[in-house]
C-alpha cells in the first residue's frame, strides 16, 4: 500500500494539514483525507489519520487552556453524547459501503463544504434552539465522521451558527474532535480497519503534527486568515471533483 513517495506525500501533508488546524481550528481531516485517498484509497486514508488527528487535537487542547472550559464541555456535553453514538454508526456503514461509493460520497462532502463556506458564515442559530438542534448535529456530525473521517460540514456549520468567540470556537471544535476520535478509535479496532501497517505509519506522522500544530498556532496572528482559507477551499474543491470523478470511474 505505502512505497517511498506515498510517505513523503504524506509526511508533508499531515504537517501542512496541522498548520491549517492550528491557525483555522479545523483542517487536518479536510485536508488530509481526500488527499491521501487518491493515493491509498477512501478507507486506509480515514484509518491512517485517526490517531494523529487525535494527537493534533490533545496538543491544542494543551496549548490553549482555556479558563471557561468547565462551562463549554458542559454546554456542548449533549452533542459530545450523540457524536459518539453517531460514530458508532459510521464507521460500520464505512465497513459495508464500496470504495466507490465511499470516494464518491468524499468528493460531494468537499465540494458542498467548499461551495457553502460563505453561506456558514452568516447562519445563527437562535438560543433557545440550541439544546434540540445540537444533539441533532452531534449525531449528524458522528456518521460523517465515522464514514468519511470528515465531520467540519455539520460540526463547524453547528458552532460558526452560534456566533463564539475566535477562542471558545477552536475550544469547542477541539473538544469534540477529541471525542469523536476516541470513539472511531474504538470502532476501528473493533471492526478490523486498524492493520499493524496503518498503526505504525500512523504512529510516524506524529511527527509532522506535532510540528505542524506548533508552527500553526504561532502563524496564527501573522497569517491572513482569508487567504489562508482561500487557498484551502480551492485545493479542495479540485480535489472534491476529482474524487468525484474516480468514484463514477469518469475518463477511466
Amino acid at each position: 500500500m505505502f512505497n517511498v513517495f506515498t510517505y513523503i506525500v504524506g509526511f508533508v501533508l499531515f504537517f501542512v494539514a496541522a498548520c491549517t488546524k492550528g491557525i483555522l481550528g479545523f483542517g487536518v481531516n479536510i485536508v488530509a483525507v481526500p488527499i491521501m485517498s487518491l493515493f491509498i484509497g477512501p478507507k486506509a486514508a480515514i484509518a491512517l489519520i485517526n490517531l494523529p488527528a487525535l494527537l493534533n487535537n490533545i496538543i491544542l487542547i494543551v496549548q490553549r487552556p482555556e479558563p471557561e472550559g468547565r462551562a463549554m464541555f458542559k454546554r456542548i456535553l449533549p452533542l459530545l453524547v450523540t457524536g459518539a453514538m453517531g460514530v458508532t454508526v459510521g464507521s460500520i456503514l464505512l465497513v459495508l459501503l464500496d470504495t466507490s461509493v465511499l470516494s464518491t460520497w468524499l468528493g460531494v462532502l468537499t465540494v458542498i463544504f467548499v461551495l457553502t463556506d460563505r453561506m456558514r458564515a452568516k447562519w445563527q442559530l437562535p438560543s433557545n434552539q440550541e439544546r434540540l438542534l445540537g444533539p441533532i448535529a452531534g449525531f449528524g456530525t458522528g456518521v460523517l465522521n465515522g464514514i468519511s473521517g470528515i465531520s467540519a460540514p455539520i460540526l463547524v456549520t453547528y458552532l460558526y451558527s452560534l456566533r463564539l468567540d475566535k477562542r471558545h470556537f477552536v475550544y469547542m471544535i477541539t473538544l469534540v474532535f477529541i471525542v469523536l476520535n476516541l470513539a472511531q478509535s474504538i470502532n476501528f479496532w473493533l471492526l478490523g480497519l486498524f492493520t499493524p501497517e496503518i498503526v505504525f505509519i500512523s504512529l510516524t506522522y506524529i511527527i509532522p503534527i506535532v510540528l505542524g500544530t506548533i508552527v500553526g498556532t504561532r502563524l496564527q496572528e501573522k497569517v491572513s486568515q482569508k487567504f489562508f482559507n482561500n487557498l484551502v477551499l480551492t485545493a479542495l474543491f479540485l480535489i472534491g471533483l476529482d474524487l468525484i470523478r474516480r468514484g463514477l470511474h469518469i475518463g477511466g
